[in-house]
């Protein structure tokens, strides 16, 4: 059918503006060759062109879903399944895991740690196995660094099983340590880490300080720990930005009875370490985060204090702590302020 000439015009008038070359997936369709470099991991891994010809060709398909990362949810419990598999088994040399470590964080890259870790599996069998992986690992090994990413996220989901853990403790010990010890450490060497390490780290210490069996028992401990890294001129860093971070996200996921009692004393540790001032923009980032959740834990307390000083008049000069607090933090909270956000 012919349409006049006036039509034509106005009909591509209209739709100029809105046409557009556009590009979207639909399924994952290389699953499957997917799934097959992971089979040939075994024998492919001593060849060090043909491996490093693999890793490029996973990372090439796995970019592609760098937008649609969800195209892939169907097939990452298979994916997941394969790669653990050479992992879990102790006959594999490490040279081996290592590989199958680094494809394992292709796809912890594009599909996000967080939702890999709901797929990774968290039995108790697996605890003793990760952990024993992690402390066998060379740290200043930089080639490696893939596999103690991946063995910390890993640890992060096992360490949240609804066991006590002081029940594991049986002859499972190194150098007459616990098992809760010895998770201890880890976190607190990781944390210490220059590399991605550190973030898995924090995720770990969040997810086990938290725990109930474990908060009252090893928590203050820890938090002094943080308290040293923080203020010591001689600490890296590196070691600060963990301490720092890993108190920001324990403020975050603990319940506010739980850690109310140490925020006065974090908080001072922070005001004279003068990290408000400092030159690295992440130790200020990380500051004002655990300004902001310290805040929350007294955001009660503030509407208190608001009626107190409207109904009675009581001067707020009483209370030393909320009287530092407030002119210590950047934004002059004061309790009219805390009103308005309200």
């Amino acid at each position: 059918m012919v349409l006049p000439g006036n039509s034509m015009s106005d009909s591509l008038d209209d739709t100029s503006e809105g046409v557009g070359l556009g590009c979207c997936l639909i399924l994952f369709t290389e699953w499957k060759q997917v799934l097959g470099l992971i089979d040939e991991l075994p024998e492919s891994y001593t060849n060090e062109s043909f491996s490093e010809k693999s890793y490029e060709q996973l990372k090439y398909i796995l970019n592609q879903y760098t937008e649609q990362p969800h195209l892939i949810d169907p097939y990452l419990c298979e994916i997941l399944e394969k790669i653990l598999c050479i992992v879990r088994d102790p006959t594999k040399p490490s040279q081996l895991k290592h590989k199958a470590f680094s494809y394992l964080f292709l796809i912890i890259n594009v599909r996000g740690y967080k939702v890999v870790l709901q797929n990774l599996p968290h039995e108790v069998s697996d605890l003793e196995k990760v952990l024993k992986m992690l402390e066998e690992q060379n740290e200043s090994d930089h080639d490696s660094w893939e596999t103690r990413y991946c063995l910390l996220l890993w640890l992060s989901i096992i360490v949240i099983i609804p066991f006590d853990m002081r029940k594991l403790d049986g002859t499972m010990h190194i150098e007459c340590k616990t098992t809760l010890q010895r998770l201890v450490d880890v976190v607190m060497k990781y944390l210490s880490s220059g590399d991605a390490c550190r973030d898995m780290a924090t995720v770990l210490a969040t997810r086990l300080f938290t725990r109930s069996d474990v908060k009252e028992s090893h928590l203050p401990n820890f938090l002094s720990w943080v308290k040293l890294k923080i203020s010591d001129e001689k600490a890296t860093r590196w070691e600060r930005l963990g301490a720092m971070s890993s108190i920001a996200a324990i403020f975050k996921a603990a319940r506010r009875e739980d850690a109310q009692q140490f925020v006065e004393d974090i908080f001072e540790c922070l005001k004279k370490s003068k990290c408000k001032s400092d030159t690295l923009r992440l130790t200020r980032k990380y500051y004002m985060k655990i300004v902001q959740r310290a805040g929350y834990y007294y955001f009660f307390f503030y509407l208190c204090i608001f009626f107190l000083y409207e109904n009675m008049r009581v001067s707020l000069t009483h209370y030393s702590f909320l009287t530092v607090f407030i002119s210590s933090v950047p934004c002059k909270l004061t309790v009219y302020n805390v009103c308005i956000v309200i």
